[in-house]
């Protein structure tokens, strides 16, 4: 696409863990092509940002989209990343609760703008047919099937939501359990799987391709984690049409309303399986918070109105 719109594209390789030749690469290409904003996303791209201002004096745009807490590594490169942000002349942050936290850690509040992500319909379109999709599953036409869409860590919440998938299955005990995503929760949670003996009702996809696939055979999306930043997976499901319930966490609180969608307290199983069966025993409801999800994300976080926010930002840097 980029190549059919003559915008010219460079790769930068990164041959060792530091690799100070990709900033001076960066500056080289900045000042061949006559560059006048830097636009950076995560860390890595957010040290070059950093150095790029220095050497070339553009102003810089920089992006904050979240943060997750795996291991030593990824927590030293979130320190990193909001260290060098502080030096950045506009910050966006996709959510008000990334905001908060951005000039929690040092960011001026000035200097942080607020651009939620956007989901464009046209482009979920599933590859295969929904019976191909339940064929490649193992799985018959029951009801219902309930997604849980992300990596597998601890911050999700995966391990809530099958504590309260049992429950679940005491008033649906043909429903199935579409854990999609992988990480390294997995091994555990396939034990926990185990022990309670829901096993067979629960199918761990592993990393997918084409998520459409298999939202075409989703009944509910449920979203159990612990923090988010602006959920895409949400966007997507809300805006196809399928019911969801999530935690009240990060930006999620920005999207869901008690219109179209339900919000609980992240870490209540009990509330999460009590809110799955009313919802599943009622679809009447289910139909209206899907019809009201598709109307509010289409309004709200289509692709051209953050393209029209970013464009204002370039405008107002260039006369920085």
């Amino acid at each position: 696409m980029a190549a059919e719109m003559d915008i010219h594209v460079h790769v930068i390789r990164q041959h060792r863990m530091i690799d100070p030749y990709m900033i001076c690469r960066a500056e080289r290409i900045g000042r061949n092509e006559q560059c006048n904003i830097v636009q950076t996303h995560g860390y890595k791209p957010n040290v070059i940002g950093f150095f790029l201002k220095r050497l070339t004096g553009n102003p810089w745009l920089a992006f904050a989209h979240g943060y997750t807490d795996d291991n030593w590594k990824v927590r030293t490169y979130n320190l990193l990343d909001l260290l060098v942000l502080r030096y950045a002349n506009v910050v966006i942050a996709v959510s008000n609760s990334m905001k908060k936290l951005l000039m929690k850690k040092g960011v001026k509040s000035s200097k942080i703008k607020i651009i939620h992500n956007a989901v464009d319909k046209t482009e979920l379109i599933a590859t295969i047919p929904e019976n191909e999709a339940r064929r490649s599953l193992k799985m018959e036409n029951t009801y219902p099937v309930i997604g849980v869409v992300g990596r597998l860590g601890p911050e999700k919440g995966q391990i809530v939501f099958l504590k309260a998938f049992q429950y679940v299955l005491r008033e649906f005990p043909h429903a199935t359990a579409l854990i999609i995503g992988d990480g390294q929760e997995r091994r555990s949670l396939v034990d926990v799987c185990g022990k309670t003996n829901i096993t067979n009702n629960v199918i761990f996809t592993g990393h997918v391709n084409n998520i459409a696939d298999y939202f075409q055979i989703m009944d509910l999306l449920v979203i159990p984690s612990f923090s988010e930043g602006f959920p895409n997976v949400l966007l997507e499901s809300m805006i196809l049409g399928i019911p969801v319930i999530a935690t009240s966490v990060g930006g999620i609180p920005e999207i869901v309303n008690s219109q179209n969608g339900v919000l609980i307290p992240a870490g209540d199983h009990d509330r999460m399986g009590r809110e799955i069966v009313q919802l599943l025993s009622d679809r009447a409801q289910m139909n209206l918070l899907a019809n009201n999800a598709r109307d509010s994300i289409s309004a709200s976080f289509s692709p051209e109105r953050r393209a029209e926010k970013i464009v204002e930002l370039y405008h107002t840097m260039l006369r920085l």
